[in-house]
């Protein structure tokens, strides 16, 4: 560990010296931490606070808390597209409020930096997570025809 660290250092400061930038590999945007600087892009997305209870989550929609036990920042998601993650680089909380046609699927896709699915998060079932890690995800879809 201390290896890699050292040459993680050594390569930042050469890189640095000369003046380039690197793309990091997976997981390099998402570094373990917390999500203090946590942002989301897309259409209309709705951001409020976290009271420490799902209620805070408007019908309908879907949401993200920076926090667990969701608090925090809370971003609320009404539309059926992909939305982009940015700084999401710890443990958060969600709410599946979704109400929507019946021809859609209400889970919540979560997936990786290439788009790959890495979790579904039901509307029906368990509809809500208090401890929830979103460091891998850099993507959410909260519902649509898949």
């Amino acid at each position: 560990m201390i290896r890699k660290l050292r040459t993680a250092l050594a390569t930042a400061s050469v890189m640095a010296a000369v003046g380039t930038t690197a793309l990091l590999g997976a997981g390099a945007a998402h570094a373990a931490g917390n999500n203090d600087n946590a942002a989301v892009y897309g259409r209309d997305v709705y951001v409020g606070w976290g009271n420490g209870t799902i209620g805070t989550c408007p019908l309908g929609d879907f949401c993200m808390y920076t926090k667990p036990g969701f608090t925090g920042k809370m971003f609320a998601f009404g539309h059926c597209e992909v939305y982009d993650l940015a700084h999401w680089n710890g443990y958060g909380s969600w709410v599946n409020y979704q109400t929507v046609p019946d021809d859609y699927v209400t889970d919540a896709r979560v997936t990786d930096e290439n788009g790959r699915e890495i979790d579904r998060l039901s509307a029906e079932d368990s509809w809500w997570n208090g401890y929830y890690n979103w460091a891998p995800a850099w993507h959410v879809q909260p519902c649509g025809h898949y």
